[in-house]
């Protein structure tokens, strides 16, 4: 079971990489990204973003239902199999290792990988903590099995749901519970990726990648159906725009389209907690 959802999960990421390339090249800012994080990451953010945004009032105002989002994680799972199928191939991959061939490892990067592995691990844990299994899942759980979202009058959590409890709703349609750990996970390597860009004049000090991953906090976090490291990735990546913008605002190109992105991201992880604000 666990291998078949890893395999849907990594096809679910190809499918929004697809999704968030497209998007990325119809507004003309991939040379802009290209300098602040690894392209494949800030697609797949891009993709997540854009289809969760627009499935949140969808499912609110019951526009769509369960076998919408069904059939939309399907053609998902499929994109991302034919993305896989015709972006891999042999100068692709001589690309890569020409890319890759001096690379150094020292005993820091080493580490720094056996860290990462070990989150990765964590990742496939099961979701067992009691703040996911009583309201982040419960709440998606409940509109699997009723078509309407809960409303009862001694759980003040069924009226704080927002988009978290969405994002979840739609990976569960197909019980892909393991990509919302994923995503997590995902999260946590978007920013290792922005602080190695932001290092690139000493790409051998792993000094603020390890720090990172030391929190104690990731490992209690990485494994539940809570996405924070991705709302967080997502703030980092804002940082990182506009400490960019700021070295060449006037020069830069797709400045509105930049913007664009800023504000999806913003509003995303806004969205993600103003029902505890209010």
């Amino acid at each position: 079971m666990i291998f078949s959802k890893l395999l849907f999960s990594i096809l679910l990421f190809s499918g929004f990489n697809f999704v968030g390339k497209k998007i990325i090249n119809k507004l003309n800012i991939k040379y802009f990204f290209s300098k602040i994080i690894n392209l494949y990451l800030i697609n797949i953010a891009i993709g997540i973003v854009a289809v969760i945004l627009i499935l949140y009032p969808f499912l609110l105002y019951k526009i769509i239902y369960l076998i919408h989002l069904k059939i939309l994680l399907i053609l998902l799972i499929i994109i991302g199999g034919l993305n896989i199928i015709f972006s891999f191939n042999k100068d692709t991959l001589i690309k890569y290792y020409n890319s890759n061939k001096n690379l150094k490892f020292n005993l820091d990067k080493i580490f720094l990988f056996i860290l990462v592995f070990l989150f990765f691990l964590f990742s496939l844990l099961p979701i067992t903590d009691a703040d996911s299994t009583g309201y982040h899942l419960f709440i998606p759980k409940f509109y699997l099995e009723n078509e309407y979202f809960p409303i009862q009058t001694f759980n003040y959590h069924t009226y704080l749901f927002g988009i978290g409890e969405i994002f979840n709703l739609f990976f569960l349609a197909l019980d892909l519970d393991l990509f919302i750990t994923l995503t997590n996970f995902l999260g946590i390597i978007i920013i290792l990726s922005l602080i190695i860009n932001f290092n690139l004049k000493y790409p051998e000090n792993s000094f603020y990648s390890l720090l990172i991953l030391s929190c104690p906090i990731i490992i209690p976090l990485i494994n539940t159906a809570k996405p924070q490291f991705f709302y967080i990735s997502l703030i980092g990546i804002l940082f990182a725009i506009i400490i960019n913008l700021k070295k060449n605002i006037f020069k830069t190109k797709s400045l509105y389209q930049i913007l664009f992105i800023i504000c999806i991201f913003g509003i995303t992880c806004y969205l993600a907690k103003i029902t505890f604000a209010i």
